[in-house]
């Protein structure tokens, strides 16, 4: 069961693999703008991660990531009401119903998050392998502003979040596919499979009616983009708790890679189509197609990469220049230089975004 106290941050445990973190994306209802933020917490609260990641008309925007900050003391000993990462901040306004989301950098950003249902406890069962031993999520409202490059771009729409703490062991599951469509406050969904083992994990919630019931079946078929991995469209079939089928279909509006290691995310901002309620209903959000890419295959999709590293190398430019005003103009840089040849891969990287 959630409670309001899990909103804070929990005293890790020691145990191997243990860490906290809070999620956020959003999405305007045009489909043209998406974004997701992600704070976490392990080797016992005393390193952090930030990331957040926009997307406009398909291309990604920007990309913040500050990985790996020294955190002294532990994080759960002192962040009280909120979490910080370097600029990046979250500010708890009320638990389990409205988040502040400000970053104090490039891009700037200052938007709300305001629940329209109640979190839904993943953990619940303790059915969900090594990625959830303590998880929920819910979806909400976003309201505010987001400044890239010198132009604000209003926020209106729709966002889904998750908070999760516990023993996280990225390299126990083979991959996984993460999906969350909105299409207004009366009806959303999430679908998760993880594939941890023999048999995939299913699961996931729907909320309609004004309430929320467990998804208990589901798949996802994908048609790729020219590329195997990166989704073009798809076919969402999933079962809920009452025995109510639904079939969604699922159309690429952007797409996005990071990578950590060997993994592999493909973000997907996406329109999605169901048919409900006796009408055909239209929303938006995201595919997340995950899988452990190795070694070679990282490198050869680094190409995919090129554009993120470019957007990492500019933000810590312009960090650097914020600190330095002597510093040389990042806008001035030679595109050239984000040869992915030469780049490391995991400058394009966060911590795995929706976990």
């Amino acid at each position: 069961m959630v409670d309001t106290f899990d909103e804070e941050l929990h005293e890790p445990d020691d145990v191997p693999h243990w860490q906290e973190s809070y999620y956020f994306n959003w999405a305007d209802t045009d489909g043209r703008s998406y974004g997701l933020t992600r704070i976490g917490f392990y080797e016992s609260g005393t390193k952090g991660d930030g990331l957040v990641l926009t997307i406009r008309d398909g291309i990604p925007e920007s990309l913040y990531g500050a990985i790996g900050v020294d955190i002294s003391p532990p994080a759960h000993t002192f962040m009280k009401g909120g979490v910080r990462v370097s600029q990046l901040a979250y500010e708890m306004v009320e638990p389990l119903a409205e988040w502040r989301i400000t970053l104090d950098g490039s891009p700037s950003i200052n938007m709300t998050w305001r629940a329209f249902m109640p979190a839904f406890d993943f953990a619940a069962d303790g059915n969900f392998g090594e990625l959830a031993h303590h998880h929920f999520e819910h979806f909400g409202l976003v309201n505010g502003s987001i400044t890239v490059d010198g132009v604000e771009h209003e926020i209106s729409g729709v966002g889904h979040r998750d908070k999760s703490w516990g023993p996280r062991d990225w390299s126990g599951a083979s991959g996984w596919e993460w999906i969350s469509a909105h299409f207004g406050t009366d009806l959303a969904f999430n679908v998760s499979i993880v594939f941890d083992g023999e048999r995939p994990i299913e699961k996931g919630f729907i909320f309609r009616d004004g309430r929320t019931v467990e998804i208990t079946e589901a798949t996802v078929d994908y048609d790729w983009d020219g590329i195997e991995h990166v989704p073009g469209s798809a076919r969402i079939h999933f079962t809920d708790a009452e025995g109510e089928r639904f079939d969604v279909t699922a159309t690429a509006i952007g797409q996005a890679p990071l990578v950590k290691e060997e993994l592999w995310l493909q973000e997907t901002p996406s329109s999605f189509s169901l048919d409900y309620g006796g009408r055909t209903r239209s929303g938006v959000g995201v595919m997340e197609h995950t899988w452990h890419a190795g070694p070679e295959a990282v490198m050869a999709r680094l190409d995919q990469l090129a554009p993120l590293m470019a957007l990492a190398q500019k933000a810590a430019a312009q960090a650097a220049q914020a600190a330095d005003p002597d510093a040389a103009d990042p806008d001035s840089a030679d595109p050239d230089s984000a040869n992915p040849d030469a780049a490391d891969p995991d400058a394009a990287a966060g911590p795995p975004p929706s976990t």
